[in-house]
C-alpha cells in the first residue's frame, strides 16, 4: 500500500529498501496485482473451521485531501479503505487519558 501512494524520492527509497528496484519495471508495476491475488488466496475459505482476519486500514488526517485513485485501488486490492481522523483531537485525548489506549472507531 505504501508503494501505491509513494512518489518521487519516497518511491525511490521504497523501491531500494524492499528491493523492488531489482526487478523489471513491468513486474514492479504488477506488485499490487500480485498482492491482490495473494489476498484472494489467503482469505478464500476452503472450509469453515478457520478464518483469517487482517488489520489492513489506512488512516489519514481529515484536514488533508487524498488522491481518489489511490483510495480506490487500495480498497479494491488491499481491502484497506481510508478512514479520515482528526489526529489533533485524538492526540490530545491520548495524552489526557494518562497513556491508556485510545479506542479508534
Amino acid at each position: 500500500m505504501t508503494k501505491l501512494g509513494a512518489c518521487e524520492n519516497t518511491l525511490k527509497e521504497l523501491m531500494e529498501v524492499f528491493k523492488f528496484d531489482t526487478i523489471s519495471e513491468k513486474t514492479s508495476d504488477q506488485i499490487h496485482f500480485f498482492f491482490a491475488k495473494l489476498n484472494c488466496r489467503l482469505y478464500r475459505k476452503a472450509n469453515k473451521s478457520s478464518e483469517l482476519i487482517s488489520a489492513n486500514r489506512l488512516f489519514g488526517d481529515k484536514s488533508l485531501t487524498f488522491n481518489e485513485t489511490y483510495q480506490d485501488i487500495s480498497e479494491v486490492v488491499y481491502g484497506a479503505k481510508l478512514q479520515p481522523l482528526d489526529f489533533k483531537v485524538r492526540k490530545s485525548r491520548a495524552i489526557q487519558s494518562d497513556h491508556q489506549p485510545v479506542d479508534i472507531q
